[in-house]
């Protein structure tokens, strides 16, 4: 079993959501620093590449942290997450368009 960052997102979508996908290129890796319980972390957003409409009839969410989900636009989707999350979206869209993966430093 691979123990990658590529692996674990493929392994992460199976688990939770059922869906079988090979991580492309990477868009934005993070470095967040110590904060609260936690010690510091690396954040990594990969092109996951686009759904096909067999593949999003498929999705069956298989995970109690889940409650439903959503394909909403950039614009709602901020209002949806927390802003550090709706900041990592919006720069994983950017790095999707320009081809420049994204990498930040966060204190925590």
């Amino acid at each position: 079993m691979q123990r990658t960052a590529r692996a674990a997102g493929a392994r992460e979508l199976a688990e939770e959501l059922g869906l079988i996908a090979t991580a492309g290129r990477i868009l934005v890796l993070d470095w967040v620093g110590p904060h609260g319980p936690w010690d510091d972390q690396l954040v990594f957003i990969f092109d996951g590449g686009t759904l096909s409409p067999a593949q999003v009839t498929t999705i069956r969410i298989s995970d109690p942290e889940i409650a439903e989900f959503a394909f909403v636009e950039l614009a709602e989707a901020k209002t949806m997450l927390r802003p550090d999350m709706a900041q990592r979206l919006a720069r994983a869209l950017d790095a999707l368009t320009t081809g420049v993966t994204d990498y930040s430093e966060q204190l925590g």
